[in-house]
């Protein structure tokens, strides 16, 4: 039946279960992938997919934890900003907070949440259009956040810089600049999709989809480095950026007026600080695999998919809603109120319901009492 029905590229990302288990959950859900018209191709499962179910539950139950406290504290970030005004700091500095926001937002939806289901079945099972989509979406997300931060500590440094300057910078430009940075997060993976498409593929490395410019015969040797060239270029310079201007703030601040603290300094180095600290295991795990033994299965699922997975999901949703409530008294006073409004409401649905439940005895003694006499 597998030999001659079902292709083994054609439906790789569940195989592997039907070759080893051959039990008839297998084969069902190799049609089921069939009947969805989920072609994708995968990298080798015996090399990089997690084998162990305890080993995914754990991550799962982690990524479950993420997501979820992901989605609360974003949302709170964003209403806070929005619609009360939590985060008093200099306007231009607040639009980048929320796209930061938004940001997390994508790569919760992109990267979190497929990660999980991709955990949960074991593969791939969205199909090929969400699986271009996923690739697309979640490498936009982690270039915007890359620009973003940089963007958050550039422009503290040009208001500690200039500062009789500052309130010519602009709530609109602020957000034609984030246009900017969205637009050209978007330009690598779309142009490597657009050169070649069957280059995506869904990886056992981070069980979320990627890309290699290897899959296919269109990409040419220099064109395949000139590419890897450009994408690692535009993340050094955005890192560059980032560590260059939060030196410069601390050598700034050093000889003045106490007050720039209270501006926000700490809540952007301590961004910033966040940001660098889990996206440097990141970036060392990339240049330790072109030294390390890709055929090590050790080296490729320890070292590679719980260290790159573990700090995508923490920074993205954890770790900027603590900076903020630890660094700025206005988003704090916005929880407090918040949580004394969720406090109140919930005493007032509890005397609401004590009230309804004595009009409904006192009724039922009435009609007692009325049937008595």
């Amino acid at each position: 039946f597998y030999s001659s029905q079902i292709s083994p590229f054609r439906f790789n990302i569940n195989f592997h279960q039907s070759a080893t288990l051959g039990s008839r959950r297998a084969r069902i859900c190799c049609i089921i992938l069939a009947s969805h018209g989920n072609t994708m191709r995968s990298d080798n499962y015996t090399l990089y997919g997690i084998h162990e179910a305890s080993d995914r539950y754990l991550l799962m139950g982690y990524f479950s934890l993420i997501s979820l406290s992901s989605l609360i504290e974003d949302s709170l970030i964003l209403v806070g900003s929005l619609h009360y005004n939590a985060i008093k700091q200099n306007k231009v500095l607040v639009v980048f907070i929320q796209y930061l926001a938004v940001a997390n937002f994508v790569m919760n939806f992109t990267s979190i949440m497929p990660g999980l289901a991709s955990l949960a079945a074991d593969g791939w099972f969205f199909g090929d259009i969400f699986c271009y989509f996923n690739y697309i979406a979640y490498t936009t997300g982690s270039q915007a956040i890359n620009i973003l931060t940089a963007s958050l500590a550039l422009t503290k440094l040009l208001t500690v810089q200039y500062p009789l300057r500052a309130p010519s910078f602009t709530k609109r430009s602020a957000h034609w600049a984030t246009l900017g940075i969205w637009l050209y997060s978007s330009i690598f993976p779309l142009a490597a999709f657009l050169k070649d498409k069957q280059g995506v593929y869904f990886s056992y490395l981070y069980y979320i989809c990627s890309y290699s410019c290897t899959l296919g015969n269109v990409w040419t040797p220099l064109g395949h480095a000139t590419y890897s060239i450009a994408v690692g270029l535009s993340i050094f310079i955005g890192t560059s950026v980032t560590i260059v201007s939060s030196i410069l703030l601390l050598i700034k601040a050093k000889g003045k007026d106490r007050r720039i603290k209270l501006q926000g300094l700490s809540m952007v180095l301590a961004t910033v600080a966040f940001h660098i600290l889990f996206s440097a295991p990141i970036g060392l795990a990339f240049v330790v695999s072109f030294f390390a033994d890709k055929d090590d299965k050790d080296f490729s699922t320890t070292h590679f998919t719980y260290l790159k997975k573990c700090t995508d999901a923490a920074i993205g949703g954890m770790a900027n809603f603590f900076i903020y409530t630890l660094t700025l008294s206005s988003f704090r006073e916005f929880l407090k109120a918040a949580g004394r409004r969720m406090i109140a409401a919930v005493k007032k649905k509890d005397e609401d319901g004590a009230r309804s439940g004595a009009r409904m005895v006192r009724t039922r003694k009435q009609l007692q009492t009325t049937k008595m006499t």
